[in-house]
């Protein structure tokens, strides 16, 4: 999508680049990076009701989405058939240059071509204390109050932990990466133990961003 708009001149999405999966999940997500999130392209969506059969379209207010969040993670019997965005004319090269630009920093602080699920748990809210102790350490702003939740996790001793086969990030705490034959059980173990100690460290409870199945 993002290809297309940039070969036509649309700019809009740049900041999204490089960010894997389908459409319909991007959208079930409120896939965002680096600023922007899918909402803030999103027109409406058309989704089937799987127990109705009906197909309607809804705007984006109707869609409901929060940071990394949507009315169709709540309601899993709708599936998104389709989605329209709207973007803005722009240049096709400085369009590009932002994309390759965005992709490039995806690639130095994120670990690529490893087993994982990509982030483990989303960036959380958190008080002004934690905020300011971010932006002292790492020079950088926190968004919408949030930080990232690789830091809170390097912080509390969780970078390179392993239990069995899982084991989190050698670049970002915040994946899991399985090391040969990791296990879902290992990995909810380790997960456990990420939350255990960044809610005992920092009084913030993480939220896993992976969907489980099965538990």
């Amino acid at each position: 999508l993002l290809t297309y708009a940039a070969e036509n001149g649309l700019s809009g999405g740049e900041r999204l680049a490089g960010i894997p999966g389908s459409i319909g999940g991007a959208v079930r997500g409120n896939a965002g990076a680096f600023g922007t999130e899918i909402k803030d392209l999103m027109k409406n969506v058309s989704v089937l009701n799987t127990e109705t059969g009906e197909v309607k379209t809804c705007d984006a207010v109707k869609c409901d989405f929060m940071y990394r969040d949507s009315f169709f993670k709540k309601h899993p019997e709708y599936i998104i058939v389709s989605a329209t965005f709207t973007f803005t004319p722009g240049e096709k090269k400085t369009i590009q240059k932002e994309m390759y630009h965005t992709i490039a920093q995806r690639n130095a602080k994120q670990i690529q071509g490893i087993k994982s699920a990509g982030s483990w748990f989303v960036n959380p809210a958190v008080n002004s204390t934690i905020q300011a102790q971010f932006t002292k350490e790492t020079q950088k702003e926190s968004h919408g109050g949030r930080v990232p939740a690789g830091w809170l996790l390097q912080e509390c001793g969780m970078f390179k932990k392993r239990i069995g086969d899982i084991q989190a990030g050698t670049q970002h705490a915040n994946y899991f990466i399985n090391m040969g034959n990791g296990t879902a059980e290992q990995a909810m173990q380790l997960s456990t133990l990420a939350k255990t100690r960044v809610r005992d460290t920092f009084g913030v409870q993480l939220k896993e961003e992976v969907v489980l199945a099965g538990f």
